[in-house]
């Protein structure tokens, strides 16, 4: 015997590797079958190497192949190893080559009924006639089956390329998490003052204050996800901001001032750095630099970074755009979305500067004028869709839905999510009517004649 189970729900088993080695795993087709739920069809290979003894080799199973509790795709097994497969532990008793063997189990006793010669055969008849009448019914099964399986070969959806990974176990640890972040910048020219704050109901909030530019941006607030919460709180856990120094404080000339304040709360654990008048000791700045990005690229404040006058220009050229895109909305479906997007856009370059330009007014009224036709058009079309699914028009709704994700390309927008759900739902109902008529042409008349009236087998066909 090379091999004995000694955990899993064949413990007790001896096994033996032939000399051409044995597949292991739960499919009947392989040479060791175990009747473990967590070994794959085809877990692993134990083989033998000339001169080398006994080896195993991972298959490509889903929980690995583990020796000696490390995970392996081929290695060599010597005495004592132990080898995990699922719930299933081998412990290698021999690695040298022996007789031509397989599983070894125990033979069933032999029980004698006292039946005469001709009972035993009258028996063996009647048990014939079972076995005859188990082999058509069966041939029926596998014959629906085998119809089934092919037929589901039709837009098989593809598997994943990646698990899902399960969560930290120490997330729970991170949450809430609350930041808060100040820098001024000051000299007798300027004074400069960023600050952030991110509240535990994962509220962010920004102001900005540049007196030198005259721009002042209100509190801007963004409502974050817990995914994103989540991220940021193990950077936070992992940046060493935790180890750092509470002050560091140093000496600028007359007249500058220098100041970042960051406090952060990590479920119950909370520490505050304070860096004046010096240069940012290097595992503060990453943070700092961490914080500032973040905040910019989840409120868009980048143009803050921007010189007025530029701003000006960028804005008065995304105005430009839109109107003429509003002017020529007849012409693509998308038209007006684009001069909604780029109506917006050129507000928010001009939030932070005062005076506003002159064109400021008209792009407002031209943004509520794009708004309110691109919503004309989005009830329009959605209540030609919602009628052609309310008479089981697959087509017509179809149509009508994929002009609404024309209309408004934005993945983002709610409208957008509520015809693309429509959609799919729609487009599944028509493959399933495609299937139909291609099962009905596969299968003979009689048989779907026969399955006609079962209410319920044609619409749950995958």
């Amino acid at each position: 015997m090379h091999l004995r189970v000694e955990q899993g729900p064949e413990k007790g088993l001896d096994l033996a590797v032939p000399s051409q080695g044995a597949r292991l795993g739960r499919s009947s087709k392989n040479d060791i079958v175990l009747s473990d739920p967590l070994l794959s069809r085809h877990h692993c290979r134990f083989f033998f190497k000339l001169g080398e003894g006994l080896w195993a080799a991972d298959l490509g199973s889903a929980n690995q192949t583990m020796v000696n509790k490390q995970p392996v795709q081929e290695a060599r097994l010597r005495v004592g190893d132990v080898v995990t497969l699922g719930d299933t532990t081998l412990r290698v008793i021999s690695d040298a080559p022996g007789q031509d063997a397989g599983v070894v189990r125990s033979a069933p006793p032999v029980v004698d009924l006292g039946l005469s010669a001709k009972e035993k055969k009258e028996s063996r008849a009647l048990a014939r006639l079972g076995r005859d009448q188990l082999l058509v019914v069966l041939c029926v099964v596998a014959a629906l089956a085998a119809a089934i399986w092919i037929w589901r070969l039709y837009d098989r959806p593809a598997r994943p390329l990646t698990r899902p990974q399960a969560p930290l176990a120490s997330e729970a640890s991170l949450l809430p998490l609350e930041i808060e972040y100040e820098k001024v910048e000051g000299s007798l020219e300027n004074i400069f003052r960023y600050y952030l704050v991110l509240r535990a109901d994962n509220t962010l909030a920004v102001q900005i204050d540049d007196l030198q530019s005259g721009r002042h941006l209100p509190a801007e607030e963004k409502k974050l996800t817990t995914n994103q919460v989540r991220e940021l709180a193990r950077y936070f856990d992992q940046s060493g901001f935790f180890s750092l120094r509470e002050e560091y404080r140093g000496i600028l000339p007359l007249g500058v001032l220098s100041l970042w304040d960051l406090s952060v709360t990590l479920g119950k654990r909370t520490h505050r750095t304070v860096v004046a008048n010096r240069l940012e000791p290097e595992g503060f700045k990453e943070v700092r630099e961490r914080i500032e990005t973040f905040g910019r690229n989840e409120l868009g404040l980048w143009a803050i970074q921007v010189p007025p006058e530029r701003l000006k220009q960028m804005a008065g050229d995304a105005f430009l755009n839109a109107r003429k895109l509003h002017d020529e909305r007849a012409v693509k479906s998308d038209n007006l979305w684009k001069a909604v997007r780029n109506l917006k856009k050129c507000h928010a370059d001009l939030k932070a500067i005062e005076p506003k330009p002159d064109f400021y007014p008209d792009s407002l009224t031209l943004l509520s004028d794009c708004q309110k036709e691109l919503q004309e058009r989005y009830d329009e079309i959605n209540f030609q869709s919602s009628r052609a699914l309310n008479v089981q028009d697959w087509q017509g709704a179809a149509q009508h839905l994929r002009m609404i994700l024309d209309l408004i390309p934005d993945e983002q927008d709610a409208r957008y999510q509520d015809a693309r759900v429509k959609l799919l739902e729609v487009e599944n109902r028509l493959q399933k009517q495609k299937r139909r008529y291609s099962f009905s042409r596969v299968l003979p008349a009689p048989f779907c004649a026969f399955l006609r009236p079962i209410p319920d087998f044609w619409e749950k066909l995958p």
